[in-house]
């Protein structure tokens, strides 16, 4: 079956594009984009992030809410710029719209590349598609590149889990439904890595790596201990 798709915008005014994309063969793929964030399946049913009143069933009058929904979320992006509140700006945004949203706000200059650096972070977390889990990281890598109050804190963060050489010793659980060692998720936590090699029932193994700490990507210090990094050294 094909995955051809048409893309129309049916308005463009006041800074606000929206694009309905219809899938000929696959009706409920069909949505409305706004701001490179699905707003809302045509015709089908809605999948907003806040409580809005649209009738799906009068299609005319559904465009016309949905262009006063966008005002209000391009207001609130507005104020959230202005802030430097990324997380906030993007509170709306679906888990799918991340990383199109991200790399969008790296090339309109919306935030300060911290802020960008910090977003990437928690979208990393969230994020359910494991292509994009690269593009996250590449992303990073350019907020690095760009403010080097980034990389120190990195390095600060992680001085206490450093060896005399700076290197850092972390751990990957491998099994035949995850990526292998052509990841860039390791953990500090040794029990972590157990448990991700023992997912969907699998019955994997744990390798042990290391890693220079200037190669480290990002430092997600939740309970799972997460380095990100692309040149992780198997030992």
């Amino acid at each position: 079956m094909s995955l051809d798709f048409i893309s129309n915008i049916i308005y463009e005014n006041e800074g606000i594009r929206l694009t309905e994309v219809n899938y000929p063969n696959m009706n409920f793929l069909n949505y409305i984009e706004y701001d490179d964030k699905e707003i809302c399946f045509s015709k089908e049913k809605l999948v907003l992030s806040i409580n809005y009143n649209i009738d799906i069933d009068d299609e005319e009058g559904m465009i016309e809410s949905i262009i006063d929904l966008a005002r209000i979320l391009k207001k609130d992006f507005d104020k959230k710029k202005k802030e430097n509140d990324i997380l906030g700006a993007t509170i709306f945004c679906e888990k799918r719209d991340l990383v199109k949203m991200f790399y969008k706000m790296i090339v309109n200059n919306d935030f300060d590349y911290k802020e960008l650096y910090k977003f990437a972070k928690s979208s990393y977390r969230s994020l359910e598609c494991s292509y994009g889990y690269d593009l996250l990281a590449d992303g990073m890598e350019i907020c690095i590149s760009k403010d080097d109050n980034i990389k120190t804190d990195i390095l600060n963060s992680l001085r206490d889990k450093t060896n005399n050489d700076g290197k850092i010793i972390v751990y990957r659980g491998i099994n035949e439904n995850n990526r292998g060692n052509d990841g860039i998720s390791y953990t500090l936590d040794l029990e972590t890595a157990k448990r991700f090699s023992k997912r969907w029932n699998s019955n994997g193994q744990v390798n042990k790596y290391e890693i220079d700490i200037n190669d480290v990507i990002a430092y997600i210090d939740t309970g799972e201990k997460e380095i990100i990094s692309k040149k992780a050294k198997l030992i």
